[in-house]
């Protein structure tokens, strides 16, 4: 299922991207909600997504079904589930956010292979931002997946891309950042929960990384695009 092609610095950081996948009751099938990521934070494992990407599915009753790794078939054990909402109904991107715990008790670390959890600690945790700076972003847009149902099998290409950070948006704990893509990148649709990373040389498959974010919305017109701090997640 694993359709890209970066630069190996990208690779390595972006080894924590999954699809979100839920059963797809009518059609007996998975469907792809959108994006999402794997953290490790404290020894503990979290998959993290934006929550408008998995609004219209019961989360008491349904989890998404995450793979350990994008070359296996085994899906994460969940024991925790948790979102918020803000006090203040006119600024809500900042609560954007649920997070799935991943068992500890039950988890097989070796499932994950080489798509590894990114590791957040204190040193790689971006809690800075300037105008001008690099940062990336991955995910998995709608328009590059090819879902076939009949078959029971779907492909995903992963989208990567440049981000030029131009400021803090009026919204609390959300930044805004200008897309370099080119012309023939599909629509943004399906990149909410995309992680952002700053990261330090992209041609080096060892280069250091640092968490930015994750982002929650863009425009494919203004290649604009909106993203929640890493520090408030």
């Amino acid at each position: 299922m694993r359709y890209t092609s970066a630069p190996p610095g990208l690779n390595t950081v972006f080894s924590c991207v999954r699809p979100v996948i839920f059963e797809n009751k009518d059609h007996g099938f998975e469907s792809v909600a959108g994006t999402g990521f794997l953290i490790r934070f404290c020894g503990v494992t979290f998959f993290v997504t934006a929550k408008h990407v998995v609004s219209g599915y019961d989360l008491d009753a349904q989890r998404p079904s995450i793979l350990y790794s994008l070359d296996g078939s085994a899906i994460l054990p969940f024991s925790e589930m948790r979102k918020w909402t803000s006090v203040d109904t006119d600024d809500t991107d900042h609560v954007d956010i649920v997070i799935f715990k991943v068992d500890p008790e039950h988890v097989n670390q070796s499932s994950f292979k080489a798509d590894r959890p990114f590791e957040v600690g204190p040193d790689n945790l971006l809690r800075s931002y300037s105008t001008g700076m690099a940062l990336y972003f991955q995910g998995c847009p709608s328009a590059t997946m090819n879902l076939d149902y009949e078959a029971r099998r779907h492909q995903l290409r992963f989208a990567s891309g440049d981000l030029i950070y131009r400021g803090p948006s009026p919204y609390r704990s959300v930044h805004t950042a200008k897309a370099a893509v080119l012309e023939s990148c599909p629509d943004f649709d399906g990149l909410s929960g995309s992680p952002v990373f700053a990261i330090e040389n992209k041609m080096l498959a060892s280069t250091r990384a640092a968490f930015a974010g994750m982002l929650i919305r863009a425009t494919r017109r203004s290649n604009i695009m909106h993203f929640i701090s890493a520090d408030s997640i």
